[in-house]
């Protein structure tokens, strides 16, 4: 049964607590009264002026990084249009959503909040949020700091915690839909979304500050919402990026591959077994050479099935001087994100944000290595033709 957020007047103090606690809390008393649809509809447009932005073209807002193509099947739920904000927002569109400067108080906010590892002047990124009753953004998590801010109408966000992330049947890291649920209105048959950690309902005036790596699904309540959000760098997601600039030395043999990733677990310290929940929860289903022969009769597609006859008996997982260098310094990055998120405060999450992290990691390599089509294959096959010597998979 899910709880509610946690709820504080507004204080430096307490917003200094909540994020260094990674604890997701609704701030009451901001520093911005309420106000009303037409004075904050007057107050975006004013600031704005012409935007570009993302409208959605039903009530379930799902944002495409068209940069992401590597996997298909992306839903276009929602377009890219440009004009001057007065004309958009006299729009009937169900979402909109779009880019502008960061509210004054908000980034007063994180300049106060955050000692110069976690924010430094110029990393505050803002969106702005427009709604009518019953538009809802698919369940997703986000990689910084959120503080998001309800300037008229009302919204009620469902949290869940990192700890859910096998649950979440989240898309591939490559896909146009990266860190968002397949369960949020996309599945068929239907399957419903995990029982949630936290709800909370966001008035006008009201914050809430989101942590990194809790997923959230928000929806209007209210006829209409207008609402701002800013994001901040994470030590999670910087840590996450930098792990790319670590060389990666060339893979002669397949060994030299598994060696690589299963390497980078142990120096993360954690279990091999996510190799087969990473197939489990985000490339089984996604993509047809991920999936076991069905029996279908299904002759049109152009890939054919997983094949598990198909690999090598045995797969010799042998340190190679190349390989392990990569591997220590992998390690030490990983190292410092679990020694700089707290575990204790945030009921054990740090693992979880870490487990999620070495998740996309893997995904990434193994497909710029091997190839999309071959990637799912080439990490089914490590986890059957190599020595199980470790815990199970969490599914």
């Amino acid at each position: 049964m899910s709880s509610c957020c946690e709820t504080r007047d507004w204080a430096s103090s307490s917003s200094v607590a909540a994020v260094r606690g990674r604890r997701p809390t609704v701030f009451r008393k901001s520093p911005t009264s309420g106000l009303s649809v037409v004075e904050a509809s007057a107050f975006l447009e004013e600031s704005l002026g012409r935007i570009r932005a993302k409208r959605s073209e039903r009530s379930l807002f799902v944002f495409s990084d068209d940069s992401r193509t590597l996997y298909g099947g992306a839903e276009a739920a929602s377009v890219s249009v440009e004009g001057e904000a007065a004309a958009l927002f006299g729009n009937e569109s169900s979402y909109l959503s779009f880019s502008g400067p960061s509210p004054p108080h908000l980034r007063e906010l994180f300049l106060r909040t955050y000692d110069a590892r976690e924010i430094a002047e110029g990393d505050v990124s803002s969106f702005a949020w427009v709604a009518n009753r019953g538009a809802t953004t698919a369940a997703h998590y986000d990689r910084n700091h959120n503080f998001h801010q309800v300037l008229a109408g009302e919204k009620k966000f469902v949290l869940w915690s990192p700890l859910r992330w096998p649950r979440m049947a989240l898309y591939p890291f490559l896909h146009a839909r990266d860190r968002q649920s397949r369960l949020d209105g996309a599945t068929e048959p239907f399957v419903p979304l995990p029982e949630p950690d936290a709800t909370c309902v966001l008035k006008a005036s009201e914050i809430l500050y989101l942590p990194p790596y809790w997923f959230h699904r928000v929806e209007t309540t209210s006829d209409i919402s207008i609402a701002v959000n800013a994001w901040s760098a994470s030590r999670e997601n910087f840590v996450a990026t930098t792990l790319n600039d670590v060389r990666v030395p060339p893979f002669r043999t397949a060994s030299d591959a598994a060696h690589f990733v299963f390497g980078f677990l142990k120096a993360a310290g954690l279990r091999r077994s996510l190799v087969a929940d990473l197939v489990k929860t985000r490339l089984a289903s996604t993509i047809q050479v991920c999936d076991d022969d069905d029996d279908d009769d299904d002759d049109d597609d152009d890939d054919d099935p997983f094949d598990a006859a198909r690999c090598p008996r045995r797969v010799d997982v042998v340190a190679t001087e190349n390989v392990t260098a990569s591997l220590a310094k992998l390690g030490a990055k990983v190292a410092s994100l679990r020694e700089g998120i707290p575990d204790n405060a945030a009921g054990g999450h740090a693992r979880a944000v870490v487990e999620t992290i070495a998740l996309d990691y893997i995904e990434r390599l193994v497909v710029f290595v091997f190839g999309p089509n071959r990637a799912c294959p080439f990490l089914r096959c490590i986890m059957i033709s190599t020595d199980d010597d470790d815990d199970q998979s969490v599914l």
